[in-house]
């Protein structure tokens, strides 16, 4: 954190660009919003409330885990070799990486989403009491492990290959981009796909409809909000458990 802000004017202007870059990105929701009165029964302080807790989670994951960024993991640590030193340190590996990035850059982008969330909780209207709090707090802390697991997953398929992690993007920037919006509104196969195999509808979707005391127009049960933090809590270790796996058959680069 000291050395990414020893140039101060460089670092306020990156911060800056990520917040400003991020408002302009809420204003492609805010737009459809002009021509549609509400979205799939979903109102814009409806929708930006989704927005602000799906971006603030991404972006405090990002943050953190940063040394598992399955572009940066695959190119300077597999394809170079980088992960052979990590090995030769008598320190956990997965400590290690996590270590060595923190990118401090990213409050910009966690600024945004925050002010993005806290303006939603105020248009809403509605009676915040301690439960709901406490759960949104739960909610976020979970879909962070959630966003953080896909980014350690991917680092581990970057053990057997570096050419085609952008494939990886689809799940994780386009996914945190569907829960942007609510689940509902999106084809039934699409909408499958991302609640029973990679099951983002449980970041933020379902916990949003018990917080809004709103019913699931797909006729789900309600108590599928609670389950929510321990599904995120399983992508997590399954991400962590696979990108073990690579370790052990990591055979060190071939270059």
């Amino acid at each position: 954190m000291r050395s990414q802000m020893q140039y101060r004017g460089p670092f306020i202007l990156d911060t800056l660009g990520q917040f400003v870059g991020n408002i302009v990105d809420f204003g492609t929701v805010a737009v459809l919003f002009t021509q549609l009165p509400v979205l799939g029964g979903w109102s814009l302080p409806e929708v930006a409330f989704l927005y602000g807790t799906s971006g603030l989670a991404f972006a405090l994951s990002d943050m953190v885990i940063a040394g598992f960024d399955y572009q940066v993991f695959g190119a300077t640590m597999v394809k170079q070799g980088g992960f052979d030193q990590v090995l030769t340190r008598p320190v956990n590996a997965f400590v290690q990486i996590i270590a060595s990035q923190f990118v401090l850059r990213r409050i910009g982008r966690m600024a945004q989403a925050a002010l993005i969330l806290a303006l939603a909780m105020i248009s809403l209207h509605l009676a915040w009491t301690w439960d709901k709090l406490g759960f949104m707090l739960i909610t976020l802390g979970a879909s962070t492990l959630f966003f953080s697991g896909l980014f350690v997953f991917g680092a581990g398929v970057s053990f057997w290959t570096v050419d085609s992690l952008e494939a990886m993007n689809i799940i994780t920037y386009g996914g945190q981009y569907m829960t942007q919006y609510p689940m509902h509104i999106y084809p039934g196969w699409l909408r499958s796909i991302f609640t029973f195999i990679i099951p983002m509808a449980f970041i933020n979707y379902y916990p949003t409809l018990w917080l809004l005391g709103k019913a699931d127009p797909l006729g789900g049960p309600g108590w599928l909000a609670f389950i929510s933090p321990i599904v995120c809590a399983v992508v997590f270790a399954v991400g962590v458990r696979f990108w073990w796996y690579g370790v052990r058959h990591y055979t060190s680069t071939g270059t």
